[in-house]
């Protein structure tokens, strides 16, 4: 199983939207991606959604 379980949006320390994120992870080929965000769920719609619509198993934490 291919998967990353320790992603950073615009909405902590990282530099990608959550879509973005989500994209770039289906054109990796991930199975299986997390959001972990700090402080913050402000990009967890957003990220699940692009997940659903990817066919990616999005996971927030």
């Amino acid at each position: 199983m291919n998967a990353n379980l320790h992603l950073h949006s615009r909405f902590s320390d990282g530099s990608q939207w959550p879509e973005e994120i989500a994209l770039a992870a289906a054109r990796q080929k991930l199975e299986m991606a997390a959001l972990t965000d700090h402080d913050t769920l402000g990009g967890t719609e957003r990220f699940l959604a692009e997940c659903a619509k990817l066919g990616i198993q999005g996971i927030t934490g």
